[in-house]
């Protein structure tokens, strides 16, 4: 939607109706948020557990040669 077009329609709107518009906005990007984080986290903690199998690997393979 172009600029004018939602200024447009968010003049068009009722208060109530700017508020529960908000309120949405709000929610979607915590969720977002969220979201991005959690996978942050997913990943690090995947990588980490790669990262100590491989360690693990090594270790044995330099303790029988």
């Amino acid at each position: 939607m172009k600029k004018r077009e939602a200024m447009e329609k968010l003049n068009k709107m009722s208060k109530e109706d700017l508020i529960k518009e908000l309120e949405h906005a709000t929610k979607d990007a915590l969720m977002a948020k969220l979201n991005i984080e959690s996978r942050k986290s997913e990943k690090t903690s995947e990588f980490g557990k790669k990262r100590k199998y491989i360690a693990q690997i090594n270790t044995v393979l330099n303790t029988k040669a």
